[in-house]
């Protein structure tokens, strides 16, 4: 099965530096005594509302690898509604990889109504995944 790859304009000039810059500014925020789990969703939360693009790229990348866990699906679903439409792409890419099928329906609404070819393609391409899955579990 073949998987899709983000337009080279949006993600692949971007990532790399986003990565870089947003754990170096990660590892400067003070915690107090936490948990890791803690600290992990602080790190997390203070990255979703930031305005740099490259931030919240970074900070969906990260979500990605939180399967089912409705805090992370539910903060990367606010971001399919982002100006950015490198942001809403990577938002529907994430949602898809996340594994979580009750986001089918605001996938599907991306992918009817965005004016960007690539969310277009990247939330149809989430929702083929996620159906898929479903047909699998179903059998």
């Amino acid at each position: 099965m073949s998987t899709f790859s983000p337009p080279k304009s949006c993600f692949r000039r971007r990532m790399p530096a986003a990565f870089i810059g947003t754990f170096l500014w990660l590892a400067t925020v003070p915690t107090p005594a936490q948990t890791p789990f803690e600290q992990a969703w602080n790190i997390l939360r203070a990255g979703a509302p930031d305005k740099s693009s490259e931030q919240c790229l970074a900070t969906l990348r990260v979500r990605q690898l939180i399967p089912g866990d409705a805090k992370a699906v539910a903060l990367v679903e606010k971001k399919l509604q982002d100006d950015d439409p490198c942001v809403c792409g990577a938002a529907a890419l994430s949602l898809g990889a996340m594994k979580f099928k009750s986001a089918i329906p605001q996938l599907t609404a991306a992918a009817k109504t965005d004016q960007d070819g690539a969310v277009v393609l990247a939330a149809a391409a989430a929702v083929v995944r996620l159906s898929s899955l479903a047909k699998r579990t179903a059998r």
